[in-house]
């Protein structure tokens, strides 16, 4: 039998120190405890380990050229830095909270009146954020949105229920598809 399991993550060479750090209320630099690193190289991936409480990890890793160092923890945004891995050195990663956060949705109709939506209305809402990629999803009102700091896209779609129904007249569609010939000729 042949073995597909990748040998990358045995073969730990190089001792890197990893620091996982966010921003506090006051916008002081402060460890990330229990913050857990990963590591990717050619597809194959390595759980490397938790920082400690003063938000760091000493640990060997693959050696790698551009290789991925994952920081995770839940309530912060996931942040990954590429590094080569062929000799020790220190490794910073930032980490951005993720706040929750209530909002309104108001509607603006055809003649610039200003409403909210209607007992029969939800909104769906999707925000990318253009520089991170961050993104999330809500509805609206039975939600709130999970955020980072930083500039977002937005879409809204409104949905509604509808007493009256939809209503879709018959249509006679015809698709035409040009077969490719079979035999010799087809293959010519």
């Amino acid at each position: 039998a042949y073995d597909t399991k990748s040998k990358i993550c045995d073969k730990k060479l190089t001792e890197l120190r990893v620091y996982a750090l966010k921003y506090d209320a006051n916008n002081n630099l402060i460890p990330v405890n229990n913050a857990r690193i990963s590591f990717k190289c050619l597809g194959t991936s390595c759980d490397i380990g938790e920082t400690d409480r003063n938000g760091f990890l000493t640990e060997k890793f693959p050696q790698c050229m551009n290789a991925q160092i994952t920081a995770e923890k839940d309530g912060l945004f996931r942040t990954e830095d590429t590094i080569t891995t062929t000799k020790p050195e220190t490794i910073n990663l930032l980490m951005e909270p993720i706040y929750k956060t209530n909002f309104t949705v108001k509607l603006i109709n055809k003649n610039g009146n200003i409403r909210n939506l209607y007992k029969d209305e939800t909104a769906f809402i999707e925000m990318q954020d253009i520089e991170k990629g961050y993104a999330t999803t809500a509805f609206y009102p039975s939600s709130s949105l999970e955020l980072i700091g930083g500039k977002y896209f937005v879409k809204i779609y409104i949905i509604a229920n509808s007493t009256r129904g939809i209503k879709l007249d018959e249509q006679k569609i015809e698709n035409c598809v040009d077969m490719p010939k079979t035999g010799i000729s087809g293959f010519l």
